[in-house]
């Protein structure tokens, strides 16, 4: 909320200046569902669906829905569970969004994972049908690649390292999930400035 009032997309009361059409979206890690980080992942996730409009999942929430694809330090609580089971039915959380043509999402779709789709609607739907399944465990979900640990050359959605496994696709897309400042590669730019920086400027699109 600091943040929001820094950049003056809500007042000092709480109440919201942007105009009907803006959007506010997370792009995943709300949570850090690690020990003792309770009230504050609550705290973040009761703002999904009415200070901020959606969210998509990272993969610090992620074991949620798969344990078996969790992260060292991982923390169960049942209230995150039952809260992130709500918000999924309400449709406030996702696996990716789609603002005009610009795919958003966690950590991105490297194009190792692009064959059979060339525009980001054609991906996007994809992703929304297995997320709609909940198969959580397809390669785009589950994949963790070497440089987070994992066994798959690139990452999938959740996981994949922007600086050392991304490679861009022909859409462009916005992602976090690697800290390290902003910065592009191709069409795909990386958002995430590391933890509680509230000093960046936001990211406003206007898509016509």
């Amino acid at each position: 909320m600091r943040a929001l009032e820094k950049h003056k997309l809500f007042d000092k009361h709480g109440n919201r200046q942007l105009k009907r059409s803006d959007k506010i979206f997370i792009i995943g890690d709300a949570a850090n569902c690690v020990k003792d980080s309770w009230i504050g992942d609550m705290a973040i996730l009761d703002m999904v669906g009415n200070t901020i409009d959606g969210m998509v999942i990272g993969n610090h929430e992620l074991p949620y829905l798969t344990p078996g694809n969790s992260f060292s330090g991982f923390y169960h609580y049942p209230e995150i569970q039952h809260r992130i089971s709500m918000l999924m039915n309400e449709d406030l959380i996702g696996a990716a969004i789609l603002v005009g043509n610009i795919l958003i999402s966690h950590a991105g779709l490297s194009k190792h994972y692009a064959t059979g789709h060339k525009t980001s609607e054609q991906f996007f739907n994809a992703i929304e049908d297995h997320w709609k399944a909940r198969n959580f465990n397809h390669s785009w979900f589950s994949s963790v690649g070497y440089s987070r640990g994992g066994r798959q050359k690139v990452g999938g959605i959740f996981w994949c390292d922007f600086d050392n496994e991304f490679i861009p696709t022909d859409f462009p897309q916005i992602v976090g999930h690697t800290p390290r400042g902003v910065r592009m590669k191709g069409n795909a730019l990386c958002i995430d400035v590391g933890a509680k920086n509230i000093d960046t400027e936001p990211f406003i699109l206007e898509i016509a």
